[in-house]
């Protein structure tokens, strides 16, 4: 009886989230929440049907099913090579940004930590990154390591003489994301890689290395690491098109990293497990469309960005604009604050009338208070505290940016009259 009752409640839970479904794409709803997650591009899903039922063999088996689907995991990576300017066995496929994040630091700390001690060690990064790098520095200055968290201006860049300053001879890495998610700021990459350059010609030195969290970049900049001068970086593919649950992490021959799991070779014996062939093919699939069409969307999208933004700021004089001007931020990126409104309620607000945007970090959202980037760049707390992030796609229409504005103004007004 208990197992009947059991089968039926999850049959009746998964009824409903069905219907909730087709509720949802049957009424008219705008996403310009893709900083958090971008839709995957229909073309990669294609790619990637196979490789569920019919080339489904482990790549480590040496029969012919395994070959053909070893093959298509090494074409995935030359793919994602080609994209970076890199050999391909500098790449290794992960679950995400998080993970290839935590691989980054951690792998080259603990490699180094066996020829010294942690408090020997100094590490670089900024006040506004990723919580996924933010928390590996806390964790490491837990331990013992010396971290600095440098101050970023109103655009979010950091001072370059700051971290000229910085920089010691114990300095071990600098980590800087490439394009901050919350406010779009495409950050000085030249000018991070002569510091670091410099800094390694001034002490005879192979340290610092430079690690990047290019999750939010590539769909609209390029991430050639030789251009970028970057020993380790960071990609994501839920926020390029791909499929959730895969990224990579660029890895510099001679760039020490040990491997923070145990239990295999696979990929290079950085990341060992059976790898998940369809999502490295998804990946491998989105990051080629992108390097091929990315400068066939982004002058638009960024038009449509500029056109939300000014009709929104003409409309609502209270509005605020965050971030950096449209020079140093990526296409897809407005970040408004909206006092004294606070931003949960007009996500929810925004939500009833079928518009998807953010507060900030979707990883942050069990957290409370308002967005630290925004304080960060202003020490402003109710700025920070009524700011509302809008990511838009590749796929964003102007009659999407024209139902946004509507529900702006109507949300707007009506928490005016509540507040009056």
């Amino acid at each position: 009886m208990c197992q009947s009752i059991e089968r039926i409640a999850q049959f009746v839970n998964q009824t409903t989230i069905r219907y909730h479904v087709q509720d949802m794409t049957a009424k008219k709803r705008v996403y310009l929440d893709n900083a958090a997650s971008t839709p995957v591009d229909e073309r990669v899903v294609a790619q990637m049907e196979p490789y569920w039922t019919s080339i489904m063999a482990n790549p480590d088996s040496i029969h012919e099913d395994g070959v053909a689907a070893a093959r298509a995991l090494e074409q995935a990576r030359g793919s994602v090579a080609a994209a970076l300017g890199c050999r391909d066995d500098e790449v290794t496929f992960v679950s995400g940004g998080t993970e290839a994040n935590n691989a980054a630091i951690f792998g080259l700390i603990r490699s180094v930590q066996k020829g010294r001690p942690l408090d020997s060690m100094h590490i670089i990064t900024s006040a506004i990154e990723h919580s996924s790098v933010r928390a590996c520095f806390e964790v490491l200055a837990e331990e013992g390591v010396r971290v600095t968290f440098l101050d970023v201006d109103e655009t979010g860049r950091v001072h370059f003489e700051d971290l000229e300053h910085a920089v010691t001879s114990d300095t071990v890495l600098v980590s800087l994301m490439y394009v901050n998610n919350e406010v779009g700021t495409i950050a000085d990459m030249h000018k991070v890689r002569s510091c670091v350059r410099s800094a390694r010609k001034r002490f005879g030195s192979s340290f610092p290395y430079f690690h990047a969290d290019a999750s939010q970049a590539l769909p609209w900049l390029s991430c050639n690491v030789d251009d970028l001068g970057v020993d380790l970086m960071t990609l994501d593919g839920h926020k390029m098109y791909a499929p959730k649950g895969i990224g990579a992490l660029y890895h510099r021959r001679d760039t020490p990293l040990e491997a923070l799991l145990h239990g295999g070779s696979q990929e290079q014996g950085l990341r060992p497990g059976t790898p998940p062939i369809p999502l490295i093919v998804g990946f491998g699939a989105g990051v080629a469309y992108l390097e091929a069409e990315r400068d066939s969307y982004t002058a638009d999208i960024g038009r449509l960005r500029d056109y939300l933004v000014s009709e929104v700021k003409r409309a609502v004089p209270q509005c605020l604009e965050n971030g950096p001007p449209t020079s140093m931020r990526i296409p897809g990126n407005a970040n408004l604050s909206f006092p004294p409104h606070d931003a949960e309620q007009m996500v929810l607000e925004l939500d009833a009338r079928g518009m998807s945007v953010s507060t900030r970090s979707a990883c942050l959202k069990d957290k409370q208070g308002g967005s630290s980037v925004i304080f960060a760049l202003y020490g402003d707390r109710e700025r920070a505290h009524t700011a509302v992030r809008f990511s838009l796609s590749r796929y964003t229409t102007k009659e999407d940016i024209d139902h946004a504005i509507a529900a702006i103004l109507e949300t707007i007004h009506k928490l005016d009259v509540h507040a009056g």
